[in-house]
């Protein structure tokens, strides 16, 4: 796969010939460019049905390399993106559904990504090749779990948990200490109510809990 490349249209401080720049130097040369991103991905996966249809297990092995790695930088006042080298992202990514009977149905999902610079500019980027992607969680995962009760003639009433997890995460390439996000989970809770027709329902439902 591939990003197309393109230029920076806004520059601060503008290139000028004879100013910011030397003088003669050919206008294409006073617009900040980057070329095409390359990838090559690699995947190995499973998709399974266990247990009588009761549960569903899915997951993945998988690696990107990646050549000419367009990213935002700061060389000046305003960003502008350069390709800086090579990367891979590697990973495994798991999601499981059960649904063991009596109204109860539970989901989960686990994905762990190691994504590392493997040779890049860093006189040109002032980027670390020990840095950390931005915005890239090394773990996240979630579960979810759910109980239907069927009320008879008053309706059903389904009630869930959801919890979710993300590690910390850097925001712009440099891993500015004070943008980054710190590691953090979440907690979900909701109850249904439906009548025995299937026309009317009520919700209620709180979320960041």
């Amino acid at each position: 796969g591939f990003k197309s490349g393109g230029f920076t249209q806004r520059v601060f401080p503008p290139i000028i010939a004879g100013v910011t720049a030397p003088p003669g130097t050919p206008d294409i040369d006073l617009i900040p460019t980057y070329d095409p991103e390359f990838v090559k991905a690699y995947e190995l996966g499973f998709k399974s049905t266990l247990a009588d249809g009761k549960v569903r297990l899915n997951g993945a092995l998988f690696t990107s390399d990646y050549d000419d790695l367009q990213v935002q930088v700061f060389n000046s006042v305003a960003p502008v993106t350069e390709n800086i080298g090579s990367a891979t992202i590697s990973g495994v990514e798991l999601e499981v559904q059960a649904a063991p009977g009596n109204g109860w149905l539970i989901e989960g999902s686990f994905s762990y990504l190691d994504a590392e610079y493997n040779d890049i500019e860093t006189d040109l980027t002032l980027i670390g090749e020990n840095f950390a992607f931005e915005r890239i969680p090394e773990m996240s995962g979630s579960l979810g779990v759910s109980k239907e009760v069927d009320m008879s003639d008053l309706g059903d009433v389904v009630l869930r948990v959801d919890w979710s997890y993300r590690d910390e995460t850097y925001n712009d390439a440099y891993n500015t200490e004070l943008l980054k996000t710190e590691s953090y989970d979440l907690w979900n809770a909701s109850a249904r109510w439906t009548n025995t027709a299937g026309d009317w329902s009520v919700l209620l439902s709180g979320r960041n809990l």
